[in-house]
């Protein structure tokens, strides 16, 4: 993948975010996300190395739409200024923990792991499991802290209903998502080192998906809904 062709394009679609320019650019964006496509295709490959499933994914299905869903939003520009998959052996419709990449100059690439915005219920059950027992948990960010060293990051709970702030897992149990997050500059994403980078971050990803998907585990939850990694 050229990567400053993809940031170029992205840092020009960002500056012209209207139909009228997108129209006169088919044949550059095509190439954008042909491009990408095979990326993903090779991130794919690398984890099918360590879990065969992998090798079965379509990569198409796993990359988002460059156009944005206006209908309910106040920013109405028409394209996202990112190009985006999530990494996962169900696609992007995925209702299981998985990985999430974007490219998006300015320093706003990054890569993601774990459980986006889990239901009620599924929040719960990883909730009691990390309370029952933290410590398999701690031993899996401890040895992604390489890839994603600040462990969990994102919204945290005001407050926190059965739990006391002196529990010994309240730093774990606080999370409303359970996701750890890598920023990538855009040096870094040009440097011919990226691609190793990246893939080795979503290889180290996967001891906490096995241990999210089986915490969230429960036959009498409620329907789950899809992560919504935009």
């Amino acid at each position: 993948m050229d990567a400053v062709f993809v940031l170029k394009f992205l840092s020009d679609l960002s500056r012209h975010n209207d139909r009228e320019w997108f129209a006169t650019q088919t044949e550059r964006y095509q190439n954008v996300r042909q491009q990408f496509q095979e990326f993903v295709t090779q991130v794919l490959l690398e984890l099918a190395d360590t879990r065969p499933a992998f090798g079965e994914v379509d990569p198409a299905k796993c990359i988002f739409r460059i156009h944005r869903d206006v209908r309910f939003s106040k920013n109405k520009t028409p394209y996202k200024t990112n190009i985006s998959a999530v990494i996962s052996e169900g696609g992007k419709n995925t209702e299981a923990p998985c990985g999430y990449f974007q490219l998006e100059p300015g320093g706003k690439s990054f890569v993601a792991c774990g459980l986006y915005e889990p239901s009620t219920a599924e929040l719960h059950q990883v909730r009691q499991r990390i309370a029952e027992d933290p410590t398999a948990l701690r031993a899996i960010l401890k040895g992604m802290k390489r890839h994603f060293p600040d462990g969990f990051t994102g919204e945290k709970s005001v407050r926190l209903r059965g739990f006391t702030p002196d529990h010994p897992a309240y730093d774990l149990l606080i999370f409303k998502s359970f996701v750890a997050t890598r920023a990538f500059t855009d040096e870094q994403v040009i440097a011919k080192t990226f691609a190793g980078q990246l893939k080795a971050s979503l290889k180290a990803m996967l001891p906490l998906l096995d241990w999210l998907n089986q915490a969230r585990q429960d036959p009498h939850a409620g329907p789950r809904r899809s992560p919504g990694w935009e």
